[in-house]
């Protein structure tokens, strides 16, 4: 895999999958796995093959986060997390 559209190729719907899995958008789902796909071809240095499917759902899931942060849900979710991060660290 050595070109960028063999990547996206292979790995485009799985990355599109795994979005639409996170936010139940499909439209967002697009977005996001084009926008994670410009962020793996302007990144420095090179994509290794070995790990090239994690990095990818990386790029993607902190997109995802990214956007869920600033749009109109953004608050009902990082209230969410809040939560779950306070239930695992904070002890009563």
């Amino acid at each position: 895999m050595t070109d960028f559209h063999s990547l996206y190729q292979s790995y485009a719907p799985q990355v599109q999958r795994f979005v639409l899995f996170l936010c139940g958008d499909a439209s967002l789902a697009d977005d996001i796995t084009s926008d994670t796909f410009v962020r793996a071809w302007t990144a420095r240095g090179k994509i290794r093959e070995a790990t090239v499917k994690a990095y990818l759902f990386t790029i993607a899931r902190n997109l995802y986060r990214d956007s869920a942060f600033w749009s109109h849900d953004g608050a009902i979710w990082l209230t969410h997390f809040y939560h779950r991060w306070k239930a695992r660290h904070v002890e009563d």
